[in-house]
């Protein structure tokens, strides 16, 4: 849809839906709680399917109790809210947003325990139905021309539909229970998740309103514009991250779960950076194809952001160490730290270098970050991870994405930068076949 709000919204409005959109982010991570980690984290340890069920409906009714206080709570305090919020927002559209936020914990709970249980066809038809839904409510509602007030409304609908939706379907499969004692569970477990969520704005939502603040709306339209085509590397790798995330805990407890653990998560690296590669050389082509030219000059933007979320995704492959213990305070203290370096970078460079100041800013954290995941999980849990061909998928990508960045795209660099790209696909690849052990369906028959 973005090419068709991009043409009916105006620059001024579309700016301040991406500062919009920062709120959503703070307020989902509180709505989740970190529901979907407890989740994996604990019912990795199952032991059949009937405590399965039983930790996934004391999850869904702690969701629900969440769901409610987060609701009464966020409406109360909206004017307030619509206060802070940069870009003028008012508190109407605060009360909206809210809902949404409100909603998180019922929706992402159900989406969850259907990973858990490799209803992969299910999964498909409830997300892909909003988002047609969604698409076809964003349409009537801009060609009606309720501007950016339509685009909310049919965000909210199309929320609550699929909410709705799921807590039945939910409910039908494992009921909901309250149970006090799995809920101080959850709140250690998850609290710090959360906490961290809220730092990790900093690295995604303070870049935003300080650019607000010192650029300008079509300063910050441009740069959402960039971050969406660069998150196209999100999207890549969401079938592999659905399928892997949830199930790497219940792989340690089963024979070579060590080295299996090790195989996923550095194929996931491997295919991230094929990625991330990928998207830095050919989505600035898509961007100019398929948006106006007062967009274009976000282009620019799209490599150095894509670098960043290449190593946003590589940490959250190679962190399991970090979650495996009873509580995520090492979670809490890496996210703070590499907060600190971002915020920093924001108050230094944004004001001179504008919107390259943001990025410079969000790469040094995200390599800071990456560092310590990995350190730190390490120590935690050593995987044997194959340290060779780590480094030269990283030497490979480091070389396609300073062409890139330099913008020195010669007939001596593109096929320097060409050739890195098919050595990191050749080493993805050879990944693949190696790791091909843990198939699903041996991992089925060794749980036998």
């Amino acid at each position: 849809m973005l090419p068709y709000v991009t043409r009916q919204l105006p620059t001024e409005d579309y700016g301040r839906y991406e500062v919009l959109l920062t709120f959503i982010n703070i307020g989902t991570i509180i709505g989740g709680l970190g529901l979907t980690d407890i989740l994996f984290r604990y019912t990795g340890k199952a032991e059949n399917e009937q405590e399965l069920r039983r930790l996934s409906g004391e999850t869904l009714g702690f969701s629900l109790v969440l769901s409610t206080a987060i609701f009464i709570l966020g409406q109360a305090i909206a004017p307030a809210i619509a206060n802070v919020v940069p870009g003028g927002a008012n508190t109407f559209e605060i009360r909206l947003l809210i809902v949404m936020i409100a909603l998180e914990g019922i929706i992402s709970v159900p989406l969850a325990w259907l990973r858990l249980v490799d209803r992969a066809k299910s999964f498909f038809i409830f997300t892909t139905g909003r988002g047609v839904g969604q698409a076809i409510l964003v349409f009537i509602a801009l060609q009606s021309g309720l501007g950016l007030i339509g685009l909310l409304y049919a965000c909210v609908i199309s929320t609550i539909v699929q909410a709705v939706i799921l807590m039945s379907y939910q409910l039908k499969e494992t009921q909901a229970y309250w149970n006090t004692q799995y809920l101080i569970r959850s709140l250690n477990y998850g609290l710090p998740i959360v906490i961290s969520g809220l730092i990790g704005f900093s690295t995604r939502g303070l870049d935003v309103w300080f650019l607000a603040e010192e650029a300008g709306d079509l300063s910050v339209a441009q740069y959402g514009v960039a971050f969406k085509f660069s998150s196209l590397i999100h999207f890549a790798l969401q079938p592999y991250e659905m399928w892997w995330l949830p199930k790497r805990f219940r792989l340690l407890q089963q024979k070579n779960g060590i080295k299996r653990a090790a195989d996923g998560a550095v194929f996931g690296v491997a295919l991230t950076l094929l990625i991330t590669v990928g998207v830095a050389f050919f989505a600035p082509i898509l961007l100019k194809l398929i948006l106006t030219e007062k967009y274009h000059q976000a282009c620019m933007l799209v490599p150095w952001l894509s670098s960043y979320i290449g190593l946003k995704r590589s940490a959250e492959l190679l962190n399991l160490g970090c979650y495996i213990e009873n509580n995520t305070r090492n979670v809490l203290i890496i996210n703070l730290i590499s907060a600190v370096f971002a915020i920093l970078g924001f108050v230094i460079l944004i004001p001179q270098l504008k919107s390259i100041g943001a990025v410079i800013s969000l790469i040094l954290a995200g390599i800071i970050r990456l560092i310590l995941f990995f350190v730190i999980s390490q120590a935690t849990l050593r995987l044997p991870y194959p340290s060779k061909s780590l480094a030269l998928l990283w030497i490979l990508t480091c070389i396609c994405l300073l062409i890139n960045l330099s913008e020195f795209l010669t007939s001596i660099a593109w096929p320097v930068a060409l050739i890195s790209w098919i050595g990191i696909g050749y080493i993805t690849m050879r990944m693949l076949y190696e790791s091909s052990s843990y198939s699903e369906n041996e991992i089925a028959a060794e749980s036998k």
